[in-house]
């Protein structure tokens, strides 16, 4: 199973087989498992995220050992800026 998402420092696109608990992004070298990074980050819920049962995490943008952790777009954390996304959608409907 392939990790789908774009940094949330540098809007890299990403595409990883595993993510560890120490990865950083291989562009700007900041952390991956963090909340920032995350698909259940939702600044203003309960700390900061989707998932009801999470524990606190002080440091949203430092490396976190949090169970929950799923990278990815998401409506606040990760995903896709919009020049990524329509450079990605310009390069699958490209003519050939």
């Amino acid at each position: 199973m392939a990790f789908e998402g774009t940094c949330h420092f540098c809007k890299t696109p990403l595409r990883l087989d595993f993510i560890g608990f120490r990865d950083e992004c291989p562009k700007c070298a900041e952390p991956l498992h963090a909340c920032l990074q995350c698909r259940h980050y939702a600044p203003g819920k309960p700390h900061d995220c989707n998932e009801p049962n999470v524990e606190p995490v002080r440091d949203k943008d430092k490396n976190n050992r949090c169970d929950w952790f799923k990278f990815g777009p998401s409506g606040a954390g990760g995903g896709l800026s919009k020049t990524a996304a329509d450079d990605m959608l310009k390069q699958l409907f490209k003519k050939s």
